[in-house]
């Protein structure tokens, strides 16, 4: 796949992948059924050891990466168009990018927003069919390639 260089500072790039306003926004969130299971976090294992939770940092804010509990985002389930969505409720939608080496995971607009689905123990964008990975214990960047390591996600 790629080298994994990304280091939180680049901004995003990556395909258009939704048209249209926000189906969340406005109108009493018309087009958009929330999800099975609420407000939730996603904490992080590898190989059934903890790493931490999903939450954001770097450029702008938005590119996901492991954070201790206090630091995680919480996400609903959103389903539109018969897909579902990772939404950081009044923030944005999980996505990958496309454009950046890996797939970094980024939490963007509407407009990128990206199905994922818990399949087992994995968040998959199944658009890709790329599960959610670390590159290394070394580095807190996430992103959706299954040529590193592969998390296990638990909905907290």
């Amino acid at each position: 796949m790629s080298t994994g260089q990304f280091d939180g500072t680049q901004p995003f790039k990556g395909d258009v992948r939704n048209s249209g306003p926000d189906p969340d926004a406005g109108a009493g969130g018309m087009g958009v059924a929330r999800g099975p299971g609420g407000t939730f976090k996603l904490r992080l294992s590898l190989a059934g050891v903890t790493q931490g939770y999903v939450g954001r940092a770097g450029s702008e804010n938005i590119w996901a990466c492991v954070k201790d509990e206090a630091g995680a985002v919480s996400f609903d389930f959103y389903t539109h168009g018969g897909k579902q969505y990772l939404r950081e409720p009044g923030w944005g939608y999980m996505t990958w990018s496309g454009g950046l080496a890996g797939a970094p995971v980024a939490i963007n607009s509407w407009a990128y927003a990206s199905p994922w689905a818990i399949v087992g123990n994995r968040l998959m964008a199944t658009d890709s069919n790329q599960p959610l990975s670390l590159y290394s214990t070394d580095s807190t960047w996430l992103y959706a390639n299954d040529g590193y390591n592969v998390l296990e996600v638990t909905k907290v």
